[in-house]
């Protein structure tokens, strides 16, 4: 079957691209009266120059300028203007033969030294009279397109070039002629390659390649094949001149050197199909060569790119073996494989430094003491120390890898003394830090991100986009990612119709593709909406692939993985933002009493997720609502965004303990902090100091939690928004019992708590309003801190109902 039939000769073996065709790489000439070829909707080179001269706009030049044919950027001139005459017009629209007779009539005419171009108007009615001359053949060079110029059976310009070889090497007989016709390529353009010069079998690899490429749905650039043509000339076979094929470093060109990486690939790949060698034998495996592809990783909703899985770092045979099988057996994701790989490759390094490292059956304790120890001062790609969680979670998937090895039959031969013993040969988990305040950006840091939100994408390229709409994008994206707490993935791939206008109030539409949940609802404030819409006024002035049409953020070019905006181009949008501004004041003070400067790569997309929850967190929100506000299904992965520490814990309590009260509002404080950290837990809206009841963590209330009729009952101020939610829940069930007609002793008990738990919390707000207003912000404070640790501490609100009876064992 004939490739590209009517864009390849394989008789010339020239290739010429249909400019219409959308695998091939090239275009025509963006002015509307030229159709020469070029790359990308740019001026072809003849139009460039006269436009570039004209001094005029691209639109002033489009409408006013005529192309003129040429040799150079046209692959035939017209005719010669004599009548019926079979050869190219070159010089005056007239062949070389006829314009020579011209010549000599114009100087017989007007002298010797007249200039032949001041009587081209004449030239018209003297070519009419003139005897049209026969074609010629075409150029002795393959594919040329130009006609002959006797003796040489070459064109005007070949002859040129070969006079000029003849005249350096001093070679100029036929026979020498006739070598250099043979390897000599046409005058090519942007649309053309010629494999000419390339030795018969390298040029069969070549094809072979380029239609593999063709297979995959991949766009042919014909100025990038004529690179690597130029590259490969003198070499018999790509496939088998192993060390001596030209590779990605003998070209400064990106695009070549990919070219060249998957033309090697193809050709090696089709190699060994044809000796009938299973990809995944070789120490190297190709992701594209497999019969079923490793499945990728998926987290963001795409596949990782397709490359290459290196086995030779593991040095050994037996072991090597050993994850080839595990990597054809279980089909491990790329994080799974990549961990695993970097296990055996630590473990190898251990071996590689015993006596019976490279055979399985001398291995013993000693050994595996050797393998750990290396795992225990292994460190990461940047020369910094791994965490002792992350040694040992490598170590595991070593012994897992062993394990697999001895089912499956491939270590049968590994001795039994080669095992890990648990308590010699265990790594210390990383102590916690209990005073880590966790990964959110203060907010003052988040003030002065603000300030100079100005910045942000200047000095950026994103793809063909103007620079004005890069740093409008990347604004829109921060204030997304600040005020809506949504993670990198999934603020890049909203939809341009992310706002829903319902109620009176917009909301953020946007996908879950972590937990897989779709189309979930976020509320958004004005400045939020604003921002949205400012942007989309600007995105609607661009020209933007087609692919990239249903996003909000569009992908850099219409051959991306995906079609929106990708983490990794949010990632550096925030780093280079964040290292272009002059000055970022962390809230920690130097001995000179001056603000320190803040670790600015902390700053990244992620942060400002934890630092949302933190600042809803700060502002005493229920962490049930917050659960629901992060989109989380575990209240304990909400309770991990935000953190207090030891020493604001220990402050908060210090502050509030000596405004404990009893339920008359008599001060009653707390003798410790101990004392008021374990009465803390007896009840959801004030402290408890019932023996039995704090004994019981707030599940054993002699009275069933009517609290503000108790005298071991202990509020304090930061229990107000609590006690203030419990009057509206007793007046709804009030309501509730008065509607069903329960008995009036029901109705009366529910009158009195609301008006006992009223009184607690007019107690209470006298108390703070008689404080001077430094003191009073210090225990407000204190109570957020207070008010968070309580609520992450929380599995579920404690029940106040009726307490169930039943049979023993059984659960109402």
């Amino acid at each position: 079957m004939c490739w590209r039939p009517g864009e390849w000769n394989p008789h010339d073996l020239l290739f010429v691209g249909d400019l219409d065709n959308p695998l091939t790489g090239s275009r025509r000439c963006r002015h509307p009266l030229c159709d020469s070829p070029t790359e990308g909707p740019t001026y072809c080179g003849s139009c460039n120059i006269d436009y570039r001269a004209s001094k005029l706009t691209e639109t002033e030049f489009d409408q006013t300028f005529v192309p003129r044919r040429n040799r150079r950027f046209h692959a035939r001139p017209e005719r010669c203007v004599v009548p019926a005459c079979g050869r190219d017009g070159i010089k005056g629209q007239l062949c070389h033969s006829h314009y020579s007779v011209w010549r000599s009539h114009v100087r017989r005419t007007y002298g010797h030294d007249a200039r032949i171009s001041r009587y081209a108007a004449e030239r018209e009615a003297w070519a009419i009279s003139q005897e049209p001359f026969p074609g010629l053949p075409l150029c002795a060079v393959r594919g040329c397109r130009s006609e002959e110029s006797l003796p040489t059976h070459l064109c005007y310009a070949h002859r040129n070039l070969w006079a000029a070889c003849a005249r350096e090497s001093g070679r100029d007989s036929s026979k020498d002629l006739a070598r250099w016709t043979e390897t000599r390529v046409p005058f090519l353009l942007q649309n053309e390659f010629s494999l000419v010069p390339l030795e018969e079998t390298t040029r069969l690899e070549l094809l072979y390649a380029l239609q593999k490429r063709d297979a995959r749905g991949q766009v042919l650039r014909p100025t990038q094949v004529r690179k690597i043509v130029k590259l490969f000339v003198g070499i018999p076979s790509v496939a088998l001149a192993v060390g001596a094929t030209p590779g990605p470093s003998d070209t400064t060109c990106t695009a070549t050197q990919s070219l060249i990486k998957e033309v090697k690939r193809d050709i090696t790949r089709g190699l060994d199909a044809y000796r009938g060698i299973d990809e995944t034998t070789k120490p190297v495996w190709d992701l594209r060569a497999l019969d079923t592809p490793l499945p990728a990783r998926t987290r963001t909703g795409f596949r990782v790119r397709e490359g290459e899985i290196d086995f030779t770092p593991i040095l050994q045979p037996w072991l090597r073996e050993v994850a080839m099988r595990w990597a054809r057996t279980t089909s491990p994701g790329s994080s799974a494989l990549r961990d695993r790989l970097l296990a055996c490759t630590i473990a190898s390094r251990a071996l590689a430094t015993r006596r019976a490292g490279s055979d399985p059956a001398g291995l013993g304790f000693a050994d595996m003491t050797a393998v750990v120890n290396e795992f225990r001062v292994s460190v990461r790609r940047d020369g910094k120390p791994r965490s002792n969680d992350s040694r040992a979670r490598l170590l595991k998937l070593f012994t897992e890898l062993l394990e697999f090895g001895r089912i499956e039959g491939v270590l049968d031969d590994l001795s039994p003394r080669f095992v890990l013993h648990t308590n010699e040969h265990r790594i210390k988990r990383d102590k916690v830090d209990e005073d880590n305040i966790g990964k959110a950006l203060p907010e003052s840091v988040v003030a002065q991100l603000d300030k100079h939100v100005d910045l942000i994408g200047v000095g950026m390229t994103y793809g063909s986009m103007p620079t004005d709409c890069i740093r409008a994008m990347f604004r829109t994206v921060y204030v997304l990612l600040r005020d809506t707490g949504r993670r990198p993935n999934e603020i890049g791939a909203l939809d341009l119709g992310c706002l829903e206008y319902d109620g009176g109030e917009y909301q953020l539409i946007w996908d879950n593709t972590k937990a897989r949940r779709l189309r979930r609802r976020l509320p958004l404030d004005r400045d939020t909406v604003s921002a949205v819409k400012e942007w989309t006024s600007v995105r609607e002035r661009l020209d933007l692939p087609s692919r990239t049409l249903p996003f909000l953020f569009p992908a850099i070019t219409d051959n991306a993985a995906t079609g929106h905006l990708t983490t990794g181009n949010i990632g550096a949008a925030i780093r280079t933002w964040a290292d272009s501004i002059p000055e970022i004041h962390s809230e920690e003070l130097g001995a000179d009493g001056a603000p320190l400067p803040f670790e600015r790569s902390l700053i990244y997309p992620y942060a400002f997720r934890h630092t949302f929850c933190q600042r809803y967190a700060d502002a005493g929100m229920p962490q049930h609502v917050l659960q629901d506000l992060m989109d989380h299904k575990s209240a304990d992965t909400t309770a991990a965004y935000y953190k207090v520490s030891i020493k604001m814990k220990r402050e908060a309590i210090n502050t509030i303990k000596s405004l404990t009260t009893d339920r008359f509002g008599t001060p009653a404080p707390m003798r410790s902090s101990t004392a008021y950290e374990m009465r803390s837990v007896a009840v959801a809206f004030g402290n408890c100091i019932e023996p039995t009841n704090v004994k019981a963590g707030g599940k054993a209330c002699p009275i069933r939690f009517q609290c503000a009729g108790c005298g071991s009952y202990r509020p304090d101020p930061s229990y107000l928004p609590a006690v203030e939610e419990h009057i509206r829940a007793l007046k709804a069930d009030r309501e509730v019992a008065a509607a069903a007609g329960a008995a009036e002793f029901v109705i009366r008990n529910l009158d009195d708590q609301i008006a006992a738990f009223q009184a607690v919390r007019e107690n209470q707000k006298e108390k703070l309003a008689s404080m001077p207003d430094e003191m009073r912000h210090e225990v407000e404070e204190a109570s957020k801190v207070l008010r968070k640790l309580r609520a992450g501490a929380s599995k579920g609100a404690v029940s106040l109902g009726m307490p169930a009876f039943g049979p023993p064992g059984v659960v109402a």
